[in-house]
């Protein structure tokens, strides 16, 4: 059996109560920092410094690598929040997706259009938005509406439509 590091427990169930006694703990014995595992969530850790501090990481495998992610610092959130936050991101790499980058729905034309176009032409005075629409209106929006930006990006190469730079229109 491996000897142990410390010389009290480091796999703990997870409460308030008892993160703020095992700080004290590791004050009192002036060590810099302690890990210390959940007993009832596998993955998540708190990280209880010599000051007193306590953080939440989230451990999970993706793609047969191991990562750890900085959830937050205890009064900041809840024990329950780093628990929630722990389990979507062991979820979202057990179905094959980086907790870190997430997928995100893609934006689609019109959506590029009323919702950004529009409202910047809107905010900036613009005096021939009329005629933008009605182009839109007649050509652009029947064929492009309901495509994905980055799927107009590659087929159509319509890159001043679908990259606007905002401050030259």
């Amino acid at each position: 059996m491996k000897p142990r590091k410390y010389s009290f427990e480091t796999i703990i169930p997870f409460t308030v109560a008892r993160l703020r006694q095992e700080a004290e703990r590791v004050c009192e014995q002036g060590l810099e920092q302690v890990q210390f595992t959940s007993k009832t969530d596998p993955g998540l850790q708190a990280m209880i410094y010599g000051t007193g501090r306590i953080v939440f990481y989230s451990r999970y495998a993706y793609l047969r690598r191991p990562y750890r992610d900085w959830i937050g610092e205890l009064g900041l959130i809840s024990i329950d929040q780093a628990r929630q936050k722990h389990h979507a991101n062991r979820v979202l790499a057990a179905q094959g997706q980086n907790p870190r980058h997430p997928k995100t729905s893609p934006m689609l034309f019109k959506q590029l259009y009323w919702d950004h176009y529009v409202v910047q032409c809107q905010s900036r005075g613009k005096k021939t938005l009329h005629t933008d629409h009605s182009r839109y209106t007649h050509w652009i929006g029947p064929e492009f509406a309901d495509m994905a930006v980055e799927d107009c990006r590659r087929a159509f190469k319509f890159d001043h439509l679908c990259a606007l730079n905002f401050d030259q229109v």
